[in-house]
């Protein structure tokens, strides 16, 4: 009897939203872009623009996050 070990898929939204918009730029499929990420394909102008808006992205997140702990602190609500 073969037992499966239960796998949980998770869904990264961030991740999709910046395959998608790179996809975009580039004209190319989403497919490309994963292929490129996992080190199926090469394709360093691709990949490098992928980890520049990750890190823009990371970079928009992280400040809403300290604007909303500002405004937690600020009295004037």
């Amino acid at each position: 009897m073969v037992k499966y070990l239960n796998k949980t898929i998770s869904h990264d939204p961030q991740k999709t939203f910046i395959v998608k918009k790179t996809a975009e730029l580039y004209g190319v499929s989403t497919s490309l872009i994963y292929k490129i990420l996992s080190g199926d394909r090469e394709n360093d102008e691709i990949f490098m623009t992928y980890m520049e808006l990750q890190e823009g992205i990371d970079a928009l997140i992280q400040e809403n996050e300290m604007l909303q702990e500002v405004k937690k602190l600020l009295p004037f609500q």
